[in-house]
């Protein structure tokens, strides 16, 4: 039985996605072809990562994101600085940050985990971290020291939305990197 690679996030609007891609080219030209660069287009934030799910966990995957937004309204979100993971001196991952994540989306992934969970998903592998992912390390190689780029940009503004929605998105992986499919859009009540 074929199986779908899923996750469950918030889609970045049109501003956003324009401010940290020119933020991302910057650091292409500090760090080059030693990071794999996140498309613009695929950039979002992923509330709960689901993994490989057959059909039946997809579909309750579908009824995890329609109870986690149930009665939830939009909230804002704040784009600001950078960093990476596991430090800006070691950087595998290299992030754009989130100033507010208690504000409105900590809650939201905590309703998706318990969501995921009361549908028979299991427990998320890791626990969440507001961030949107802009490049990974290539290889096993030590990576450059990016701590002076992350430094500078430490309180950069990307931009601040209300989120209308949350999405269930299937990845698939490709050498030229990940194409995601929005399986599932639920709106986030009005206020």
């Amino acid at each position: 039985m074929a199986t779908l690679r899923l996750f469950i996030a918030i889609r970045c609007p049109e501003s956003v996605v324009t401010a940290v891609a020119g933020w991302q080219a910057e650091l292409r030209a500090a760090a080059g072809q030693a990071y794999r660069w996140v498309s613009p287009e695929a950039f979002h934030l992923t509330l709960r990562f689901l993994g490989e799910l057959d059909e039946d966990g997809a579909r309750a995957a579908e009824a995890a994101v329609r109870a986690a937004v149930s009665e939830r309204g939009a909230f804002p979100v704040a784009m600001r600085g950078g960093g990476a993971f596991p430090k800006p001196a070691a950087a595998r991952v290299i992030w754009a940050g989130v100033a507010n994540p208690g504000d409105g989306l900590a809650d939201l992934a905590a309703a998706a985990e318990a969501a995921c969970r009361a549908e028979g998903l299991g427990r998320a592998d890791k626990p969440f971290s507001a961030h949107l992912t802009v490049g990974r390390a290539r290889g096993e190689g030590r990576p450059p020291d990016l701590s002076a780029a992350l430094q500078a940009s430490a309180t950069r503004e990307f931009g601040t939305w209300q989120p209308e929605s949350v999405e269930l998105i299937h990845s698939t992986l490709t050498p030229a990197g990940p194409i995601y499919r929005t399986r599932l859009t639920a709106p986030l009540a009005a206020r």
